[in-house]
């Protein structure tokens, strides 16, 4: 039993630790119908930061998944959502 905790945590300590990709949910304003959601999601997909986009029409709602290294600035995100003809309500970001 000893041998295999000694194992495991050798594995623990030589394993290299997984950078989780970023999330950003996006709050937005005029989103009614599912050609704005796939107006979104065409503008974002251009992005090669962007790994997916899924468009929350119910809750007016983008969330992005972000490739790694890759990162887009708040000041992007509100750019790409104003050009495609909405208002950003909320940017918020997690890992």
């Amino acid at each position: 039993m000893k041998i295999k905790n000694i194992v495991f945590a050798s594995l623990l300590l030589t394993t290299p630790s997984i950078a989780l990709a970023e999330e950003v949910m996006v709050g937005i304003n005029g989103l009614v119908c599912a050609f704005c959601a796939q107006g979104i999601k065409r503008a974002f997909g251009q992005k090669e930061a962007v790994e997916s986009v899924e468009v929350d029409m119910d809750n007016k709602m983008v969330s992005l998944k972000l490739r790694e290294p890759f990162t887009l600035s708040d000041e992007e995100i509100r750019k790409v959502i104003t050009d495609t003809g909405f208002d950003v309500t909320a940017i918020n970001r997690s890992k």
